[in-house]
C-alpha cells in the first residue's frame, strides 16, 4: 500500500498530535497578553479535526454493505481500520470522534479551572491532546508492539494530568496512586504478552514450521485456535485480561478508581471517566473480537474460558459499585463508583456482542457510550462550577465536595440546578433522557444474547443507581437541617460564566432529547 496513503489514513491523529505541538510553539511565540487564546486554538482546532470526520461517522452509521466495512491493515499490520459503510464493531471514524470530543469537553471545561488555579495552560492542552492522538491509536491496534506503546503513552499522559495540581496534597496523592497501579496494570500485560510470545513463538508449536509475527493480532488468532488449552495461552489471556482490567478498573482491581477520582483536577476526573475508561473497553473489545476470540466462543459455539471470566468480572463489578455507593456522600467518590456501575454495564454489552451477530450488542455499546459521556461531562461541569462558588482557593478544594454543598441550589442557579438533574437523570437511567435508552438497550441486548443472570443484575443495579443518584438531586432542592449562617453563606448566588452556561445548557438538551428522538441518536 502507498506509503503516503498510509500516513493519510492517520491524518486525524497527526492532526492531533500537530495541534498540541503547536500549543506548545504558541506558548514560547506568543506574548504574555495573548496567551489567552492557546485554549482557543486547541478548541478551534479539535472542532476542524472533528468536522473533518463527521461525514465519514454518518456513513458508518447509516451504511449497509458489509463489503465497505472490511478492515483494511496498515504499517505492515500494525495498524487495522474499518472504513465507513460497513457494521464493524468497532468503526474507526466513530471512535476517533467520540475521543475528539471528550478532548473537546475537557478543555473547554478545564480552561476556567486553569484560570481559577492559576495552573499553566499550555502543558494542560498538550497532555489532552497528546492523550487522546494515543487512545484514538489504542483502538486501531492490530499488534501487541502498537498496543502496548499506545496504552502505556496514554496511562503517563493521564498519570500526569490526575497529579497536574502540585499545589495539593490529594492530587499528587491521586497521581502517585494512579502511577504505582498503572506500573502494575503494565507489568501484567508485558507478562501476559510475553507468554503468547513464548508460546505461539515455539516452532514445536507450529509443526516445525518457522515462526512469523506472532505478536500480530492475526498470527496469534490463528494459533490460539489451534492451542485453545494451552497453559502459556491461557495464562497470558487471563494476564493481558487483568492488565487492561486495572486500566478500566473492573472488579477486583478497582480499588484505586474512588481515590484517584477524588483527588484529581475536576476536568481531569471528567477525562478519566469518559474518554481513558471507554479506550480501556473497547481495547478489551478489540482483543475478545480479534487474537482473543478462540476462547471466547469456542467450535460449538459455548462459552469460552476468556467469556465466563469478564462475565464474572462484569456481574462483580456491578454489585460492589452500587452497594458501596449507596452511603456515599463524596461526590466525587460518588461518581467513580457509580463510574464502575457504568463500567459493568458496557461489559455487558461487550459479552452481548460475542453472541450471536453480535450488531445489537455492539450497537448498544456505541450508544451507551455517547450517553455516558455527555451525562457524565454535564455532571462534571457543574461541579467545577460549585466547587470554585463553595470552596474558594483552599488547595484541595477540587477533592472536597459533599451533597451538602449543592443544596438549595435551585435558587442560587437553576440552569446549573436544571443541567445536574438532567445528568443525573440520564446516568440513573430516567426517561426520557438519552441515558434511559442506553441501559435499555445494553440489557435488551443482554437478554437477547441469553445473559438472563447477568441482566437481572444490571436491572437490580438501575434501581440501585436511582436511590444514590436522586440522593444528590434532593439535596439541590432541599435545605433543612443547615444552620442559619451557612444558610445564609449557600444562599450566595452563583456566577458561572456565560461560555460554560451555553454549554452545559447544551450538553443537558442533547441528554433531554436525544431520549426522545432516537433515531436521530443512531448517527452518534
Amino acid at each position: 500500500m502507498d506509503t503516503l496513503f498510509q500516513w493519510q489514513a492517520l491524518t486525524p491523529e497527526l492532526g492531533t498530535a500537530g495541534l498540541a505541538v503547536l500549543i506548545l510553539a504558541l506558548e514560547l511565540l506568543l506574548p504574555a497578553n495573548l496567551k489567552y487564546i492557546l485554549p482557543r486554538v486547541a478548541l478551534w482546532g479539535l472542532t476542524a479535526l472533528a468536522a473533518g470526520i463527521l461525514p465519514a461517522t454518518i456513513l458508518s452509521a447509516i451504511g449497509t454493505s458489509d463489503a465497505a466495512g472490511i478492515p483494511r491493515t496498515l504499517f505492515s499490520g500494525m495498524i487495522s481500520q474499518t472504513p465507513p459503510g460497513g457494521r464493524s464493531a468497532l468503526p474507526t471514524d466513530w471512535l476517533r470522534l467520540f475521543f475528539l470530543v471528550a478532548a473537546f469537553l475537557t478543555v473547554a471545561l478545564g480552561t476556567g479551572w486553569l484560570r481559577r488555579n492559576k495552573q499553566p495552560v499550555a502543558e494542560f492542552l498538550f497532555l489532552v491532546l497528546t492523550t487522546t492522538a494515543a487512545l484514538m491509536l489504542l483502538v486501531q491496534s492490530n499488534h501487541f508492539v502498537m498496543f502496548y506503546v499506545t496504552l502505556e503513552l496514554a496511562t503517563t499522559g493521564t498519570c500526569i494530568l490526575t497529579a497536574f495540581k502540585r499545589e495539593s496534597g490529594a492530587s499528587l496523592e491521586a497521581g502517585m496512586k494512579y502511577l504505582l497501579l498503572s506500573v502494575v496494570s503494565g507489568a501484567l500485560l508485558l507478562f501476559g504478552i510475553v507468554l503468547l510470545y513464548g508460546a505461539a513463538g515455539n516452532p514445536a508449536l507450529n509443526n516445525g514450521v518457522p515462526p512469523g509475527d506472532v505478536l500480530g493480532f492475526g498470527a496469534l488468532f490463528d494459533f490460539n485456535a489451534a492451542h485453545p488449552a494451552h497453559p502459556f495461552v491461557l495464562a497470558g489471556t487471563a494476564l493481558v485480561t487483568g492488565g487492561i482490567a486495572f486500566k478500566i478498573g473492573i472488579f477486583p482491581f478497582q480499588i484505586w478508581v474512588p481515590d484517584v477520582y477524588q483527588g484529581a483536577p475536576t476536568p481531569v476526573t471528567a477525562f478519566l471517566a469518559t474518554a481513558s475508561k471507554t479506550a480501556g473497553i473497547f481495547a478489551l473489545l478489540l482483543l475478545m473480537n480479534g487474537p482473543f476470540a478462540p476462547l471466547v466462543v469456542t467450535d460449538a459455539a459455548t462459552p469460552g474460558p476468556l467469556f465466563r471470566l469478564v462475565a464474572l468480572m462484569a456481574g462483580a463489578t456491578l454489585v460492589f459499585s452500587n452497594l458501596t455507593a449507596l452511603g456515599q456522600t463524596d461526590v466525587k467518590r460518588l461518581m467513580g463508583l457509580s463510574g464502575l456501575s457504568h463500567t459493568g454495564f458496557m461489559l455487558l454489552a461487550v459479552l452481548a456482542a460475542q453472541c450471536g451477530d453480535g450488531e445489537f450488542g455492539n450497537y448498544a455499546l456505541l450508544f451507551y457510550a455517547v450517553a455516558y459521556l455527555i451525562g457524565t461531562f454535564s455532571v462534571f461541569g457543574v461541579m467545577g462550577e460549585i466547587s470554585a462558588a463553595t470552596t474558594g482557593n483552599n488547595e484541595n478544594s477540587d477533592s472536597e465536595q459533599s451533597m451538602t454543598d449543592y443544596r438549595l441550589l435551585r435558587a442560587r442557579h437553576p440552569l446549573l440546578c436544571a443541567v445536574l438533574c438532567s445528568g443525573l437523570s440520564s446516568l440513573a437511567g430516567i426517561p426520557p433522557t438519552l441515558g434511559f435508552v442506553a441501559k435499555f438497550a445494553i440489557i435488551a441486548a443482554a437478554m437477547q444474547a441469553g445473559l438472563w443472570t447477568l441482566s437481572g443484575v444490571a436491572l437490580l443495579c438501575v434501581c440501585a443507581g436511582v436511590y444514590y443518584y436522586f440522593a444528590w438531586i434532593r439535596e439541590s432542592f432541599q435545605h433543612i437541617w443547615v444552620p442559619e449562617e451557612r444558610l445564609r453563606e449557600m444562599a450566595a448566588p452563583i456566577a458561572a460564566p456565560l461560555t460554560t452556561r451555553l454549554l452545559l445548557a447544551a450538553l443537558a438538551t442533547v441528554l433531554l432529547l436525544g431520549g426522545v428522538a432516537q433515531g436521530l441518536t443512531r448517527l452518534f
